[in-house]
């Protein structure tokens, strides 16, 4: 019967790229193999050693930039907005995730970079939405990676294994209690599910 006609859909309507925020002076530490909590608010440039951990409470923040080292972990207990002013890296082995028993999914943690610059290396595993549109964002070689990830250009080594997260896809992903897809008028992945059916319009 000849071709069949197809109207693809755009990926994303518009970039959500949001403003660089205003970092203050003081950064924040994480020694070799040690641990530290960040409560929300503003901070200067955010280092993490070889094999520390740093946990994020939860709410918004403002980092002048982000570096993680070998085999180390940044956690989130609650829903987070990361906006970095400068650039992220995450090193060898490094986790972004929700904290064990948070939870939390993809979609809980924002992580949006006003730098030219994301790297993930090789073997990180990330569950995030990371928006850096100003950005090279390099996939290490067998990089495990949940969520969004927007960037203007992007390299990948081979093995990265990409899962996509999104609220309003019709998945329950991590995170979501129910997911009706974009008809939903609930919009699916909020709390209103929790004791409500998705489908269900007049409860919502």
């Amino acid at each position: 019967e000849g071709p069949l006609a197809w109207s693809p859909q755009p990926l994303t309507a518009s970039l959500p790229c949001q403003p660089p925020c205003a970092p203050s002076a003081t950064g924040v530490t994480v020694a070799r193999g040690g641990s530290a909590v960040v409560a929300p608010g503003s901070y200067g440039a955010v280092t993490v050693a070889n094999q520390g951990t740093l946990t994020f409470t939860g709410g918004s923040y403002c980092l002048a930039s982000l570096k993680a080292g070998r085999l180390s972990k940044l956690l989130f207990q609650n829903p987070s907005t990361v906006n970095i002013a400068g650039n992220l890296k995450l090193n060898v082995q490094g986790v972004l995730r929700p904290d064990t028993g948070s939870g939390l999914g993809a979609q809980d943690i924002h992580i949006d970079v006003g730098g030219t610059s994301v790297i993930l290396s090789h073997k990180t595993k990330v569950t995030a939405v990371v928006v850096a549109c100003n950005a090279l964002m390099r996939f290490g070689r067998t990089a495990s990676l949940r969520g969004q990830f927007v960037a203007d250009q992007f390299k990948a080594d081979f093995g990265v294994m990409v899962t996509l997260e999104s609220c309003g896809n019709g998945i329950v992903d991590p995170g979501e209690e129910c997911d009706g897809g974009n008809a939903d008028p609930c919009g699916g992945c909020t709390s209103l599910c929790k004791t409500q059916t998705c489908g269900d319009g007049n409860l919502c």
